[in-house]
């Protein structure tokens, strides 16, 4: 069995960020946690969780993340992302929170939009929309700005082209994804398997 999920990056517009990916259900967490990584080209730099909450000062009652020692300090035990499996928790369930970089506070919401009654061994991207925020760019606001600035080539676009190694002519498009980023990609999560 594989879901088809639409998981959003919230509070992002004009363009909106989103991927739709088809995984198999017997995949853990960890390994969706990775799924999700390449889609959206995050770097895996930080600290990330899956739960229930609606926004940031909701109370929680699924947490699903890498064990630490400050698990205590959430509203639900953890349970260990490399031991619970999708099937564990979309059998009954259409959505939660994926958030990412507990800085910039990134927050994905993951939607169940169908069940293939297929047996696949790797994920795939068939879909996506708007180019992901850079790393460590502020989050939401951080990335509003940082848009702004290209579109209206303001005095920060400079000290933004060099912050993200590129040329002095080159442009930065947040509606920049394509089939290119697509195969790559998918080319990406084939490799998971191996």
């Amino acid at each position: 069995m594989v879901y088809q999920f639409k998981i959003k990056l919230k509070d992002i517009s004009k363009p909106p960020v989103w991927r739709r990916v088809e995984v198999p259900s017997h995949f853990s967490f960890f390994d969706f946690d990775k799924v999700i990584q390449l889609a959206f080209g995050w770097q895996n730099a930080h600290l990330w969780t899956f739960t229930d909450r609606k926004d940031m000062f909701g109370r929680e009652t699924i947490r699903i993340a890498e064990p630490s020692e400050y698990d205590s300090e959430y509203d639900a035990p953890t349970a260990d992302a490399s031991k619970v499996t999708l099937l564990d928790i979309f059998g009954s369930r259409k959505s939660l929170t994926y958030v990412y970089d507990f800085g910039d506070y990134w927050i994905h919401e993951i939607i169940v939009e169908g069940v293939l009654m297929e047996d696949r061994a790797v994920a795939f991207c068939t879909e996506g929309r708007g180019t992901t925020p850079p790393e460590d760019c502020g989050g939401v606001g951080g990335y509003e700005a940082l848009k702004t600035s290209f579109e209206t080539n303001d005095s920060e676009v400079k000290s933004y082209r060099e912050w993200l190694g590129m040329k002095n002519d080159e442009t930065w498009d947040p509606n920049g994804f394509n089939s290119k980023d697509l195969r790559y990609i998918n080319s990406a999560l084939l490799m998971m398997r191996e």
